[in-house]
């Protein structure tokens, strides 16, 4: 009897978010911020509860809501104030990350300057970051936020952003705004702020273009311009952007060591980098690299150094890579080359080969009058001893017939 035909079941069809784009999907950061209460709960959840004798369990999560709301509701406006802040500055967190895709590519100075603006005074009307951590967690969303929004905006983009704190719209100063804010948020996140906006402000735009170019200089003499080159055709150019995306790196390097960004330190560290290599883009950006490695060393002892001023900045600029190492990393260096030596190299003088050069045996030299032996092969140990036998009998017959008659 014949079989019945199936039809083999069709494959899913559905296509995964990985399969379908063929790259996995970038998890987009939310864009919901949160309210004060959220802060003061979530900051003061600890101390409320250990007032009221609640244990933190799972059990007690309707009593420890109704403390904490009870609490919230008798505060006055000068006790919410702090937290009210802390919002603030996560809705414009989340305002700045929204700016992306097109919004970013086509976003001009009515979108953007009121944007920066309100988060350059939100940051300056921050409480204490060291009394309330919540300040400093939100302070640092905001300037992450406004580092990643560098990445997504254009030169355009980046000039219209920060014309509203601007000193005046002619110039590329930064207001006092900036300054206030610095202040507030501490040395750390406040240098991070600075680099940024110094970044931007170095933009102007262009109202015929519409596109943003680097404010330039006054034209220096020609004396000058032949002395510095700023362009290679190895490694490019070396503008302002350049140079400031350098004095970040380097501020960030200091910030994360010892705890300050120390701006003027590192503006004069790039100063002298420039002066020594800027006639040469590649070399400047590769030293540029090795002393932003150098200086994040864990031991921190090249950074105190250079911050202390015990190393001049001139000075750092001239050390090799080997010199600017830390101390482990020098020891961990000098371990591996010992120990390469004893694996790997060979003695090039080897053993010797011949046999009368191992036992030591040499060929009798010629007499007086008598020439050289021509060099021969060698010949067998048996050969070489019996020759050497008969040489010394030879001796001994030609001494007795010299001797005198009696």
């Amino acid at each position: 009897p014949s079989l019945p035909l199936t039809m083999a079941p069709k494959k899913s069809q559905r296509k995964t978010r990985k399969s379908a784009g063929g790259k996995k999907s970038r998890k987009k950061s939310s864009g919901r911020s949160k309210n004060a209460y959220l802060y003061f709960s979530t900051s003061q959840r600890a101390e409320i509860l250990r007032r009221e004798g609640i244990q933190d369990t799972p059990a007690n999560f309707v009593a420890a809501s109704q403390a904490l709301a009870a609490a919230w509701k008798g505060l006055d406006e000068a006790a919410r104030a702090p937290f009210e802040a802390c919002a603030a500055l996560d809705r414009c967190r989340a305002e700045v990350d929204s700016i992306r895709g097109a919004a970013a590519r086509d976003a001009g100075v009515e979108d953007l300057a009121p944007l920066v603006k309100e988060a350059v005074v939100a940051l300056g009307c921050a409480p204490s970051t060291a009394v309330f951590t919540c300040a400093a967690a939100a302070a640092q969303g905001l300037i992450e936020a406004l580092e990643a929004m560098d990445g997504r905006l254009n030169n355009a983009g980046r000039a219209a952003a920060v014309s509203g704190v601007r000193a005046s719209s002619a110039g590329s100063a930064l207001g006092s705004a900036v300054a206030t804010a610095a202040g507030a948020i501490g040395s750390s996140l406040g240098g991070r702020l600075v680099a940024v906006l110094k970044k931007w402000s170095a933009l102007k735009v262009v109202a015929s273009a519409g596109t943003a170019q680097p404010s330039r200089p006054s034209r220096p003499p020609p004396a000058a311009t032949a002395a510095t080159p700023q362009r290679s055709a190895e490694g490019g150019d070396l503008n302002d952007e350049t140079r400031s995306r350098v004095v970040g790196l380097l501020m960030r390097t200091a910030a994360k060591g010892a705890g300050q960004a120390s701006f003027n330190k590192c503006r004069e560290v790039e100063r002298a980098l420039f002066s020594r290599f800027g006639s040469d883009p590649k070399e400047y950006r590769r030293r540029a690299r090795s002393l932003t490695h150098n200086l994040g060393a864990s031991d921190g002892a090249l950074l105190h150094r250079v911050l202390e001023g015990t190393l001049d900045a001139k000075q750092l600029v001239r050390l090799e890579a080997e010199d600017l190492a830390s101390d482990a990393l020098k020891a961990e260096r000098e371990q591996e080359r010992e120990r390469y030596f004893r694996s790997e190299v060979k003695l090039t003088a080897g053993p010797p080969k011949r046999r009368r050069d191992l036992l030591g045996i040499f060929p009798r030299p010629g007499r007086k009058g008598e020439e050289e032996p021509a060099s021969q092969p060698d010949k067998p140990m048996e050969s070489q001893e019996a020759a050497a036998e008969d040489g010394l009998q030879e001796s001994r017959a030609h001494d007795s017939s010299m001797a005198p008659l009696e």
